[in-house]
C-alpha cells in the first residue's frame, strides 16, 4: 500500500535541515515509518512502510 501524510509544519518540527527539531536527524527518505492510532485503550498500526520523499512548504502565517 501507499500513504500520503500531511503535517502542520508551521513550527518547522518536520523540516529536515532544522537541527532544533526533536526529530532531527531522523527524518529522511529511506527511513522506516509507522502510523498508529489508539482507540479504547488499544493501539493499532494503520500503516507501516518506508519514507519515499519529504516535501516541505513554507506558510507565512499559522494555519487557523
Amino acid at each position: 500500500g501507499r500513504a500520503t501524510v500531511v503535517f502542520d509544519n508551521y513550527e518547522r518540527k518536520f523540516s529536515t535541515p532544522n537541527s532544533a527539531s526533536p526529530y532531527y536527524p531522523h527524518l529522511h527518505p529511506g527511513k522506516a515509518a509507522r502510523l498508529r492510532a489508539t482507540h479504547g485503550g488499544s493501539t493499532y498500526t494503520l500503516f507501516a512502510g518506508v519514507v519515499w520523499s519529504l516535501i516541505t512548504i513554507w506558510m507565512p502565517t499559522a494555519p487557523s
